[in-house]
C-alpha cells in the first residue's frame, strides 16, 4: 500500500509540474521544489555473512529453530536468519511459490501439519516469486525483520519457534508459535510458507533475502518479493548507506 500511494502521488505531483511549467505558471528552476527527489537505485551488494569475530557463517553452524539477525541490503534493514525446523528440531526443507500481496491465510503455521519438506503454491495477487531455502537440508531462509503493516522493526517483530508461545497473541492461530509475529498491531507471518500472512493487517508477506551458498558459507545477493517497508526500492538509497562486502550475524 505504501508503495502504491508514493507511486501514485509521485505522479500526480509531476502531472500538476508539467502543466504549471506548459502554462507558464512556474519556472523550470521552480520543479526542483514541487517535485519530489527520485531516491536512486542501486545495484544489490554480495555481501558475505560473518560471525561478530570476522569469521564466516557457515550453515552447519546455525542452530534449528534460532533466530539470527543481520543487516541488508543496507546498514539499517534487519533481516531473520532461520534454520527451519519441527517441533523436535529436524529441518524442514522450504520450496514455495507465492506473491507480492495476499490475503491472510487465517491458520497455524504449516509445520504443525508437515514432517520435512514444504512444498506450495500459495494464491495471490502482484507478482509470482520462489522463496527456497539453502544448506544441506534446503532449510535456511532470511526474511525482513521490518513488519509490512505499519514499519515495526526486530524485536518488535519477531520470530516464535514451534510450540513456544507468543507473547499478546491475539489468535489462537499463533499460540503454539512456529511464526513471525510482530507486537505492534498482531501481524502475523508463516516462515514455513515463505512468510505468507496469517494475520492481517499486513497485506503483503515479508520480502525475501535470497542467500547463495558457497562452501558452506552464506552471501546475501539480493531481495524478491514484496519491497522492504518504507522504501522506494529495495536499494533506494544513498550508496554509503549499503552494508557493503560483509554483515555481522547476531544472535536474535
Amino acid at each position: 500500500m505504501i508503495e502504491k500511494v508514493q507511486r501514485r502521488d509521485f505522479i500526480k505531483m509531476l502531472g500538476i509540474a508539467g502543466l504549471l511549467a506548459g502554462t507558464g505558471g512556474i519556472s523550470i528552476p521552480m520543479l526542483r521544489f514541487v517535485m519530489p527527489s527520485i531516491p536512486k537505485a542501486h545495484p544489490y551488494p554480495i555481501t558475505k555473512l560473518v560471525w561478530s569475530d570476522g569469521s564466516p557463517v557457515r550453515v552447519n553452524e546455525l542452530e534449528v529453530n534460532k533466530a539470527y539477525i543481520f543487516n541488508y541490503p543496507f546498514k539499517n534493514t534487519p533481516n531473520f536468519l532461520i534454520n527451519l525446523g519441527d517441533e523436535k528440531g529436524n529441518p524442514i526443507r522450504i520450496e514455495v511459490t507465492l506473491y507480492t500481496a495476499m490475503p491472510p491465510l487465517a491458520e497455524e503455521s504449516i509445520v504443525f501439519r508437515v514432517k520435512d519438506y514444504v512444498k506450495e503454491s500459495i494464491p495471490g495477487f502482484g507478482s509470482p516469486y520462489t522463496v527456497k531455502g539453502v544448506g544441506p537440508h534446503g532449510s535456511i531462509v532470511a526474511y525482513s525483520a521490518i513488519c509490512q503493516h505499519f514499519g515495526c522493526p526486530y524485536p518488535a517483530i519477531n520470530f516464535y519457534a514451534p510450540g513456544r508461545s507468543v507473547p499478546l497473541a491475539r489468535s489462537k492461530i499463533v499460540e503454539r508459535g512456529g511464526v513471525i509475529y510482530c507486537v505492534c498491531h498482531g501481524g502475523a507471518y508463516d516462515p514455513y510458507r515463505g512468510a505468507a500472512i496469517l494475520l492481517d493487517p499486513p497485506q503483503r508477506p515479508l520480502p525475501f533475502v535470497i542467500l547463495r551458498e558457497e562452501n558452506e558459507e552464506l552471501y546475501a545477493v539480493n531481495i524478491v518479493g514484496a519491497t522492504i517497508f518504507g522504501k522506494f526500492c529495495n536499494t533506494c538509497g544513498e550508496e554509503g548507506d549499503l552494508i557493503g562486502s560483509i554483515s555481522v550475524v547476531k544472535e536474535a
